[in-house]
Formats: C-alpha cells, sequence, structure tokens
C-alpha cells in the first residue's frame, strides 16, 4: 500500500467513529507512526509503506477509535504555539483557553509591573504557567494543582521549555498550599455541571474528572475559588477565571458577591463565546 492509500483508510475509519477532522487525524497518526512533518508526509504519498510501519499505524488508529484522545495518542498538544507533554492524568489544554493568557498579557501592560507575582490555580500540564513565563519575562509564577500525576507532567514541561526558574510547580488544593499576595491569579478550573457529565463526548471522558467536574451547577470550585482569593490580590490586581458561556450570569453574581468593589468584566474568546471572567481590584 502506498502512503495515500493508508492515509484514505484511516480517514475513512475515524469518519466511521464521527471524528470531524478525520482528515487531520489520519495525517496526524502517519505522522507520529513514521516520524514525519507534515510536509515529509505530502512528498512521499506515492511511497509504498512496509508491514511494520503499517501495524504500528493500525494501533495508534484502534486507539483512536476506541475513543482515546489524539492528544494522548501522540503525546502532546499545541498550546499558545507551544508544544504541551500530555498524557493520561492531565486535562488537554484547549485553544479557547488561550484566551486567558492573552487577557492577563493585556491587563500586565496596564499594571505596568514588569515583575508580577501569578498564581495559576489547577495548572494541568502547566500550559497557562509556561505561556505566561515567557509572555512575560520578568514574572514569576506559582502553579497550583491538586493531582499528583498531573502535577508530575506540569514540571516536565516546565523544565522543557527554560522556564523552571520562573514557575513553581506545588501540588495542592486551591490556594491552601501558598502564602502571600498576588497581582494575578488565574485559573481554568472544573466546570462542568455533574449532571452532564455522562453527556461528553467519549474521548472528553478519557481526561481526569477532577479537572471536569464543576459541582451540582458547575461553579462549586468557581465559587471556592474566588471565595479563597479575598484578600489575596495586591493593589489593582485581578482574578482571571475560564467559565462555559451558559454560566456568565451565575459566575458573575458569585464575583460580585465576593468582590462587592471591584470590576468585573466578561471576556469572549475569538469566537465570540463568553469565555472567561475577570475580577479586577480598583
Amino acid at each position: 500500500m502506498t502512503l495515500r492509500q493508508v492515509l484514505r483508510e484511516i480517514e475513512g475509519r475515524l469518519l466511521s467513529i464521527g471524528s470531524l477532522d478525520a482528515r487531520i487525524e489520519a495525517e496526524v497518526l502517519i505522522m507520529k507512526s513514521l516520524q514525519m512533518d507534515r510536509s515529509e508526509l505530502y512528498r512521499d504519498l506515492e511511497e509504498p509503506i512496509d508491514n511494520d510501519t503499517l501495524r504500528r499505524v493500525g494501533r495508534l488508529t484502534e486507539r483512536r477509535e476506541f475513543g482515546e484522545p489524539l492528544a494522548y495518542i501522540v503525546g502532546d498538544r499545541e498550546f499558545y504555539g507551544l508544544r504541551i507533554c500530555v498524557g493520561e492524568g492531565v486535562l488537554i489544554p484547549r485553544p479557547e483557553t488561550e484566551t486567558l493568557v492573552d487577557e492577563v498579557v493585556r491587563l500586565s501592560r496596564c499594571l505596568s509591573n514588569p515583575q508580577m507575582r501569578i498564581l495559576d490555580m489547577g495548572t494541568g500540564s502547566g500550559a497557562i504557567a509556561i505561556a505566561l513565563a515567557l509572555e512575560l519575562p520578568f514574572s514569576t509564577v506559582t502553579a497550583i494543582e491538586i493531582s499528583r500525576d498531573a502535577a508530575k507532567i506540569a514540571k516536565e514541561n516546565v523544565e522543557n521549555h527554560g522556564v523552571d526558574n520562573r514557575v513553581s510547580i506545588i501540588q495542592g488544593n486551591l490556594l491552601e498550599s501558598v502564602k502571600g499576595q498576588f497581582d494575578m491569579i488565574v485559573s481554568n478550573p472544573p466546570y462542568v455541571p455533574r449532571s452532564e457529565l455522562d453527556f461528553l463526548p467519549k474521548e472528553v471522558l478519557k481526561e481526569p474528572l477532577i479537572a471536569l467536574d464543576g459541582g451540582s451547577g458547575g461553579l462549586d470550585v468557581i465559587r471556592a475559588l474566588l471565595k479563597q482569593s479575598v484578600g489575596r490580590l495586591k493593589k489593582k490586581g485581578a482574578v482571571l477565571f475560564e467559565i462555559d458561556p451558559f454560566q456568565t450570569e451565575g459566575a458573575e453574581g458569585i464575583a460580585k458577591h465576593f468582590f462587592p468593589y471591584s470590576t468585573i468584566s466578561v471576556i469572549p474568546d475569538l469566537m465570540g463565546n463568553n469565555r472567561a471572567i475577570c475580577v479586577r481590584m480598583v
């Protein structure tokens, strides 16, 4: 079989399981198996592939057919232009979460304080913390993660991107394990309502439940985060956290309860959906 024929076969198999990006996923699986980039893949489309390679591609495709996330299969995910290693036990970074990074960077210019102290609560793979450390080279980031497995992966990512001198990974729950005040507290917390978990796509349910389950209404962790953030912000500091667009009103209400004299704004993502809440001290 030629590479083109294998590509078509895998694409068809992925289409049959409802993949919306079957062509791209097929390309990624082949590139992973052959250790090649996209330009090499399309250069060699008419080349035959041996049986050993065919078996490797087949095994990876079977894992995808059984619902394993593509990012787990290939071992990484792009976030903010960075290659972030991921694996079983860690939430896979999503493009919409880049909204948080953009907003923290924008606010940092308003503060005119290059040496910001930032807290990333529920860091997962460390994606947000690493992106912020690279975008704000004079800042320091304390990244909290409750899961031991995820914290281990986050530490590896921090070291791989050369920011381990400014990003500290701490295993803990919410803000309980850190002291002092911060210029920014940022978080992509669990916010899926517990009643909706069973309706998530099969591949999403392969990710750690603790990173998805936001409690009965999806806002339990956000409520706890805001409660513990009271008194933990420096002058003109801010708390930013990701939400589901349908949670906008509820999240704003919680923010107003704990920070009644702050400025609260809703941040849209690139698709125009409400994606984050910013609570800024005045």
